[in-house]
């Protein structure tokens, strides 16, 4: 099959950039444009700007046109490596930034894990639930939900979910489960407080992959649970539990805007405990595997901990003043925070008494530009004299045409696990330097079409190399990238492209593809007087030939990949699904083209992906 050139992609890429506003549109509604019965609007937003007093609260959006995507690795911008089994490890195919200060280490499971930056706020005129359950081949089981209702000056709320999956290779069982309860309390003058607990399990059966890879490229075991894996009584385990508590107190009654009016803000306390274990077991050892053991040579049960609790107090406050008939906001927040950290394994445990000061500055002029700067200063501890500073501008001409720049840069310490480790196969105490990045970013959207390109320069990167051993890469790494999101409605017809473009000077290291492609295709057909809506189509997705990154499962993590290349396969899902009223329904299969073209549908060395495979699901959202 013969597919196009990087350069000739590229060159798709870019003039779809240059002409996708005349060819794209999409829907700008939050909801349906045939709105159910009985429909009531919800409103949503993120914990983050939650507790900033100010959330950006945007309308539910009830459409069922992404319902099918079910596996969040797969509902994303951007493309992920997994391991074949939904709810199993992953990794994003595009440099992602560390988050600023201590990291316990970095668990490839993110889009599956709940934490405070990706935990949603409703905020329903009358009290609202929402339900979905999916299953389908391989014993997949995917349940989850969403409560909330306001009870006079308070607003709860809950989250929930649960992916268990047996998989259709040996030994490959998934078992997720993460839920958060939510309570806010406002008496819509003075005083505030919101109280959130939130959890995170996770075990995950550990193959390492398959043992003799033809017997998948030739299709020579067509029964893939007869197939050898390297692997039989592994398993890591991942557990967090999360408790979050901020209040504050306003001193001004009103907010509204006055000639010049100087706002003495709010104080801010806010509390945050953490705790968390990573366990890695295995009931049998195989010396041709691993040829040095610090702990025992029959058995395996490694662990690594942490205990983090963090106070902080923050003053915030502003001017509002109006110039003509526009208003203008200067807010200004200080934050001072004190961090105990306890992390460690069997044999070493380490303490840590972290100080950090925060403080940004926000410029809002009018409704057309925002400007914020923001910096993170770590004064003591761990990570000390390590900083962030970050400057977002954001400029909207007329109604939808949004141009977005933003310059960050931040000297972050390593994670505490590439610093600190000892178990049964691997024993290191290192001293890394920080790393140091800068990057700036370019982005352009509207109603049609989504653009950007970024640039990154990176020092100090440190990365698992072949051994599994943590190695600081001793070059400058320059990485850019692009992307673009282009959407297509015309009548019954629905389309979104995704495609991703990558470059540096350490692909070797960084191990992504140069570009991928992304795309869904779909009807929607209202029938029965809009009775009912049906949608019919199919996601399409390509990668092309790269050296991706290995699966180590004692590490719980990706090291490099100095020889095996996998890639040039196009993997295609077919969907059928139906809307009644607040009822969604829809039937999925996976991989349909599965024995037509050839066996080479690997996101992860010796991983392969799920063969064709039958999928059903539905949802629904109550009122009252």
């Amino acid at each position: 099959m013969q597919f196009y050139s990087k350069k000739n992609l590229l060159f798709i890429l870019i003039k779809l950039c240059i002409y996708g506003n005349s060819l794209f549109a999409q829907n700008e509604n939050k909801h349906d444009s045939i709105t159910s019965p009985n429909y009531k609007a919800v409103f949503e937003t993120n914990l983050i700007d939650f507790v900033q007093e100010n959330p950006k609260w945007i309308e539910q959006d009830t459409t069922f046109s992404l319902f099918s995507e079910f596996d969040a690795v797969q509902n994303q911008p951007y493309c992920f490596s997994s391991l074949g089994n939904i709810g199993s490890s992953h990794r994003m195919l595009e440099y992602q930034s560390n988050t600023f200060g201590f990291r316990f280490k970095d668990i490839p499971l993110t889009q599956y894990l709940i934490t405070k930056n990706n935990i949603t706020i409703f905020k329903p005129s009358s009290p609202y639930t929402r339900l979905y359950y999916v299953t389908g081949s391989g014993k997949q089981h995917v349940i989850g939900g969403n409560h909330a209702q306001q009870i006079k000056n308070f607003l709860i709320g809950l989250n929930f979910g649960v992916i268990n999956s047996l998989g259709i290779y040996q030994h490959q069982k998934t078992n997720l489960s993460n839920a958060s309860v939510f309570v806010n309390y406002n008496n819509k003058k003075h005083y505030g407080a919101t109280l959130i607990y939130f959890f995170n399990k996770a075990t995950l059966q550990e193959n390492g992959g398959l043992a003799i890879d033809s017997l998948f490229d030739n299709n020579i075991e067509p029964y893939r649970a007869g197939m050898p894996v390297r692997f039989e009584k592994a398993q890591n385990k991942y557990v967090d539990n999360n408790l979050f508590f901020t209040q504050f107190y306003r001193f001004s009654k009103s907010k509204d805007s006055i000639s010049f009016f100087f706002d003495l803000g709010s104080i801010v306390h806010s509390l945050d405990l953490s705790k968390g274990k990573w366990i890695y077991s295995d009931e049998i050892v195989d010396s041709t595997t691993f040829d040095v053991f610090y702990r025992d040579s029959l058995t395996t049960l490694d662990s690594l901990g942490f205990l983090k609790l963090s106070n902080s107090l923050e003053w915030r406050n502003g001017f509002n003043f109006t110039i003509g008939n526009k208003n203008r906001k200067l807010l200004t927040y200080w934050c001072l925070t004190h961090e105990f950290i306890d992390a460690g394994d069997y044999k070493v445990r380490h303490f840590y008494n972290n100080i950090l000061l925060n403080a940004s500055t926000i410029l809002k002029w009018d409704s057309s530009l925002y400007i914020n700067y923001g910096i993170k200063y770590i004064l003591a501890g761990y990570g000390k004299n390590g900083y962030e500073q970050i400057l977002n501008f954001s400029y909207k001409l007329q109604k939808s045409h949004i141009f977005n720049l933003q310059f960050t840069d931040q000297i972050n310490p390593q994670s505490f696990f590439t610093r600190s480790y000892h178990s049964n196969y691997y024993d290191w105490q290192n001293n890394f330097n920080p790393t140091h990045e800068s990057k700036i970013a370019l982005s352009y959207s509207n109603k049609f079409v989504e653009l950007g390109i970024e640039g990154i320069s990176v020092d100090n990167y440190v990365f698992l190399n072949k051994f599994s051993l943590p190695e600081a890469y001793d070059e400058k790494m320059n990485i850019y990238s692009a992307w673009s999101v282009l959407s297509l409605k015309w009548r019954v017809l629905n389309s979104q492209t995704k495609l991703t473009y990558h470059a540096s000077n350490a692909d070797s290291i960084l191990m992504y593809p140069n570009f991928t492609v992304r795309e869904r295709l779909s009807f929607v057909f209202p029938m029965f007087h809009n009775a009912m809506i049906a949608n019919a189509g199919f996601d399409v997705f390509y990668t092309p030939i790269f050296k991706a990154a290995y699966y180590n499962p004692s590490m719980f993590g990706f090291y490099l990949n100095t020889d095996k290349e996998i890639g040039n396969y196009i993997y295609i899902d077919v969907f059928l699904g139906f809307k009644v009223k607040r009822f969604n329904f829809f039937v999925k299969l996976i991989n349909a083209p599965k024995g037509f073209l050839p066996y080479n549908y690997y996101s992860t060395p010796s991983y392969p992906l799920p063969d064709r495979q039958f999928k059903i699901g539905f949802s629904w959202r109550f009122y009252d």
